[in-house]
């Protein structure tokens, strides 16, 4: 009689666990958890858009029972993935515009401009990735064909960084430029006679991009959302936008509230008065949206030689780069961000712009803190700078593409012993033990599995250098795996809600064709996003 009671009460057990209804049950699995262990199991069960359960299969079979119930086939689970900087509304909006990535000449990009404005007959022509530095002469371009071609239609074609810009003499008088107009933090560049090559650098674009006519509210819709639908077929589930104005951080608001914008999003507000006024309101802190970050620049970019270093660029002698403002400047940000407890997430390529600004950092917040104050980049580091981010608490934002795309070039304006101080991904990550992964999208691919080759590999996509560039400054894969995930949610404060599979977090998460933590290096470019899940509800 005693066998059969405890035959019994097991049985009304089962069926008691099998009483807890949920959403969604996932199974035959593999799940990286990404927590604190590192687990990987079989199995989760989802519920008003959490995580209620992770665990074996038979586990989680045996106590959940939903009518949505997912066979991954044996499929390879992660959380969503992160992107720590980007620039997501621009990158919609770069959609629409002429594509000037990859061409290997001036005369290529020329060729672009020239079908666009068959397809686009009027108004401004814009377009945005022409980099010199790939193709075969290496010189920047000037704008004597693009006069000839369209002498009474302005043309603007932004270099990759954004740092830089081709305009021709219909734009450029416009914006009523001069050759010999002095710009703190820019140049415009002229030819030998004195005359202007259409070049801008840095804060020489500010006047000729205020003239540019901004896209209307419909447009700028269709750009947000294009710009959701491309990050959601990648695996994306929360993108950091670097540098917002309020005009389209309220319209990312209206999105959310409608349910048209799913995209989790982290923004952080332009350095100007309007963000200003905006910080003041206070920390915002929504489901699916958080903005307590302000977007500030120190510098340029290595490319444009706008980045500034400590001595010269070695390619280019008597030239160090441009800091963009003025010391005060950058410590009146710094108190406004600590007075009203946002973050300081400021732009630093150089490593003269690394050095000030962690000065500023450290004048500010005295030590150390919890107030996660970021530098973006941090792309080259010299004379100790790299363990200034330890003693400050500072958290390095880096993107491990930049430094694959780079390489082939970097060297040129750096010189052999400076260069073993720039792109240190793994000297940062011994700092404080993290580091935030991005890509800078548009100004790199979108794709964070390109980040993660790049980082561990530090090789191109082709698979070159064989032995990675400078393979020391690599990251593993269980690294940079968490350097897009959960280390990524630590830089947004955002780590109790999201960033690993657990319990009471959101059901955030990407279902991938391989295990990228154990395939072959060959197969993870080959790695296929297979759906996307925000909230449990699946987005691609």
């Amino acid at each position: 009689m005693k066998t059969i009671a405890i035959i019994v009460l097991l049985l009304v057990s089962s069926c008691a666990f099998k009483d807890n209804e949920v959403e969604l049950i996932i199974h035959n699995a593999t799940i990286y958890t990404v927590d604190g262990e590192f687990k990987v199991v079989e199995a989760m069960a989802i519920d008003s858009g959490r995580i209620v359960a992770v665990g074996p299969e038979r586990e989680i079979l045996n106590k959940y029972r939903s009518v949505a119930s997912l066979d991954a086939e044996g499929r390879f689970i992660y959380p969503g993935f992160i992107d720590s900087h980007c620039h997501f509304v621009g990158y919609g909006i770069f959609t629409m515009e002429v594509d000037l990535n990859g061409t290997k000449s001036w005369e290529e990009c020329l060729e672009r401009v020239k079908e666009y404005a068959e397809i686009v007959p009027s108004g401004w022509i814009t377009g945005r990735g022409w980099d010199q530095n790939h193709w075969k002469d290496k010189k920047f371009p000037d704008n004597k064909v693009l006069n000839d071609l369209f002498p009474d239609r302005p043309v603007v074609l932004d270099r990759v960084d954004g740092h830089a810009l081709i305009a021709n003499e219909k734009a450029l008088e416009a914006a009523q430029i001069k050759a010999n107009e002095k710009i703190l933090g820019g140049e415009v560049v002229l030819d030998k006679e004195g005359q202007m090559t259409g070049l801008l650098i840095d804060n020489a674009m500010v006047k000729l991009n205020a003239m540019i006519p901004e896209l209307d509210d419909a447009q700028l819709k269709m750009a947000i959302l294009k710009a959701q639908a491309d990050c959601f077929a990648v695996g994306l589930t929360t993108v950091d936008d670097a540098g917002l104005d309020t005009h389209r951080v309220n319209m990312i608001r209206n999105l959310q509230k409608t349910g048209e914008l799913l995209m989790r999003m982290y923004v952080m507000l332009e350095a100007n008065e309007a963000g200003m006024d905006y910080m003041k309101r206070g920390i915002v802190l929504e489901d699916r949206l958080t903005i307590r970050s302000v977007k500030i620049y120190a510098d340029g970019a290595l490319g444009s030689r706008g980045a500034a270093l400590k001595s010269d660029y070695h390619d280019h002698p008597g030239h160090k780069g441009t800091i963009l403002h003025q010391p005060v400047f950058f410590k009146q940000w710094a108190a406004l961000c600590d007075l009203y407890g946002f973050q300081m997430n400021t732009h630093c390529i150089g490593d003269r712009a690394n050095q000030l600004m962690l000065s500023v950092y450290n004048e500010q917040l005295g030590g150390t803190n919890d107030k996660r104050w970021r530098i973006e980049h941090a792309q080259v580091l010299s004379g100790g700078d790299v363990e200034r981010f330890k003693d400050y608490n500072i958290l390095p934002s880096i993107q491990p593409t930049h430094a694959t795309s780079d390489m082939g070039w970097a060297e040129d304006r750096l010189g052999p012993e400076r260069i073993k101080g720039a792109y240190s991904y793994a000297s940062l990550l011994k700092q404080n033990g993290l580091v935030l992964l991005g890509t800078d999208f548009p100004i790199e691919g979108i794709d964070p599995l390109h980040t993660f080759y790049a980082a561990v590999y530090r090789k191109s996509m082709d698979g070159l250098p064989e032995q990675g560039w400078h393979a020391e400054e690599a990251l593993t894969r269980e690294q940079a795996l968490m350097g897009m995930t959960i280390w990524g949610a630590m830089g947004n404060f955002e780590e109790a809600k999201k960033g690993s599979l657990e319990v009471g977090k959101y059901a955030d998460f990407v279902i991938l064709d391989r295990d990228i933590m154990k395939c072959d290096e060959k197969d993870i470019l080959k790695t296929r996003v297979k759906s996307t899940y925000v909230a449990g509800q699946k987005v691609y």
